[in-house]
C-alpha cells in the first residue's frame, strides 16, 4: 500500500493536479487507471503548529466512496514524504465532512503538507493543494 501510494504521489505532483483527469498506478503487476473525481472535492485545508506538533484539518464534500486520504510533508514544498493516513468513509449526505490529522513538527523552518484522497477500490482520486504552515499561529499559502 505505501509503494502504491509513492507512486500516486510521484505522478500528481509531476504535473498539475487540478489539470490532470486521470493517473496511472501500478497494483500487483498491472497498471490501474484512476480518474480524478470532480464530484468530491477538497473545500478547505488548514493547519497550525502548537507545542511542537502540526494540527491538520480538511473538509470534503461529496465524499460517495470509502478509502484512504495520504498525508505528506515537505521542507521545501517539492519533495514530499509520506507521513501517514486517515481512513476516509464516503457517506450519502450533502453536507461537508472534516478530517483531522495531527503529528510532531519536523525539525525544519519550513514545513509543507499535501493530501491524496485515494477509494478503496482505486478508481478515484482527489489531491489537495499543498498548504505552508509559516508560524505557530496561522497558515500561508504558498
Amino acid at each position: 500500500m505505501k509503494t502504491l501510494l509513492h507512486i500516486l504521489f510521484a505522478i500528481l505532483s509531476a504535473n498539475n493536479a487540478g489539470a490532470q483527469l486521470t493517473a496511472a498506478i501500478v497494483k500487483d503487476g498491472k497498471e490501474i487507471t484512476m480518474r480524478a473525481d470532480t464530484s468530491e472535492r477538497i473545500t478547505s485545508f488548514t493547519a497550525k503548529i502548537i507545542l511542537d506538533n502540526t494540527y491538520l484539518k480538511w473538509s470534503v464534500a461529496g465524499l460517495k466512496n470509502d478509502g484512504v486520504f495520504v498525508v505528506y510533508h515537505s521542507s521545501d514544498g517539492i519533495n514530499y514524504s509520506l507521513i501517514g493516513n486517515k481512513t476516509a468513509t464516503g457517506v450519502p449526505i450533502k453536507n461537508d465532512i472534516d478530517y483531522y490529522f495531527n503529528c510532531k513538527v519536523s525539525n525544519t523552518k519550513d514545513n509543507y503538507y499535501k493530501i491524496v484522497y485515494v477509494s478503496k477500490q482505486y478508481s478515484e482520486f482527489i489531491a489537495s493543494d499543498k498548504i505552508y504552515v509559516c508560524d505557530e499561529k496561522a497558515v500561508c499559502c504558498r
